[in-house]
């Protein structure tokens, strides 16, 4: 994995919505190595890679590009901004943190002192309808110098590799992304359709629009996603752990993946010698869900990376389930064209 250019892609900002710096980094990577790159009017990216052989059935490789954020809804008088999430963040993980307004801006996360608070309080989440983002003006026309109701607000840009471990803003799915430029880079068996769509966190809008797009019959779905295996989670709910190899969904709140493939994984991780873990919880979603149901539909599967604390300010994930996780890939594609 090229560690550098995940680097870009996580201090990037690209909220729901507005992927365009992420984007513009991937297809100037890319470029050398595509045989041919479009955009649909929402901003996805597509990639076409001629593999060795022509393909026997079209297959296309999804991330996202977007992270969750924060979005202004509201300036008050003496100039706090009030916001609404853009993705599922839970209020407990914004509290105190530093935030970024349009990205230029920076602001904290504020909310009622724990000094202040009565005991039932102090027992309970604060809701995010109660939080604000204080930049440090003193009026609403302090603030509208700087901003306006809209305008949106990204978690601060953090990067940092450790003990074999990469901890960063957005891993969900820049992850996801830096795999399919390493897919990319390194070639593939059959000719193969990359997609790096938009808006995944609010709908997988933009896979919808790159699979009408691309009209594929397969698809494999790459992200990061969820890991159980921190503190005050006990198994079954610990479904896939760090370090134990990439995961492969069985089934989801969008899709119930193709058993053939599923199975086909975990033999092609034997015979790669890789570690590899299945995605047992069904909560969640990615824009296999969409793909899967466009036009006349496609097989499905779901290849992630575990990433602790996901949604949050910074989240963690293994070098080395990344690194396995684009050797997987590229197995598990070329036997999919091959399947009957």
């Amino acid at each position: 994995m090229d560690m550098n250019f995940l680097k870009e892609l996580c201090l990037a900002i690209g909220i729901s919505g507005n992927e365009t710096e992420v984007k513009e980094l991937i297809k100037k990577e890319v470029a050398p190595y595509a045989d041919e790159i479009t955009e649909t009017p929402l901003g996805d990216l597509i990639v076409f890679k001629k593999g060795e052989k022509a393909a026997p059935k079209k297959i296309m490789i999804d991330a996202h590009m977007d992270e969750v954020g924060l979005i202004i809804n509201h300036i008050s008088e003496d100039g706090y901004l009030r916001f609404a999430t853009v993705g599922g963040i839970d209020s407990n993980v914004l509290l105190g943190k530093t935030v970024y307004v349009n990205g230029k801006t920076r602001g904290v996360i504020g909310g009622k002192p724990v000094h202040l608070m009565s005991p039932s309080e102090k027992e309970k989440a604060v809701p995010t309808h109660e939080l604000t983002v204080d930049i440090g003006a003193s009026t609403r026309e302090e603030a509208e110098a700087v901003c306006s109701v809209g305008d949106l607000i990204n978690f601060e840009p953090f990067f940092e590799l450790s003990r074999g471990t990469v901890k960063a803003k957005a891993l969900d799915d820049r992850m996801g992304c830096a795999i399919l430029v390493e897919l990319i880079k390194g070639g593939m068996e059959y000719d193969t359709y990359f997609s790096f769509s938009t808006r995944e966190e609010v709908g997988s809008i933009g896979a919808k629009t790159a699979a009408f797009t691309v009209a594929p019959e397969l698809t494999i779905a790459v992200e990061g996603t969820v890991a159980g295996d921190v503190m005050g989670t006990s198994s079954p709910k610990a479904c896939t752990k760090m370090g134990k190899g990439p995961a492969v969904s069985i089934s989801d709140r969008g899709t119930v993946y193709d058993k053939t493939f599923f199975k086909k994984a975990f033999e092609l991780a034997e015979e790669l010698d890789i570690p590899c873990q299945a995605r047992t919880n069904n909560a969640g979603s990615n824009d296999a869900g969409m793909i899967h149901r466009t036009r006349r539909g496609a097989r499905a599967a779901a290849v992630s990376v575990p990433c602790r604390y996901i949604h949050s300010p910074v989240s963690m994930a293994s070098v080395s389930d990344a690194e396995n996780a684009v050797k997987l890939i590229r197995a598990l594609a070329k036997a999919m064209v091959e399947s009957k």
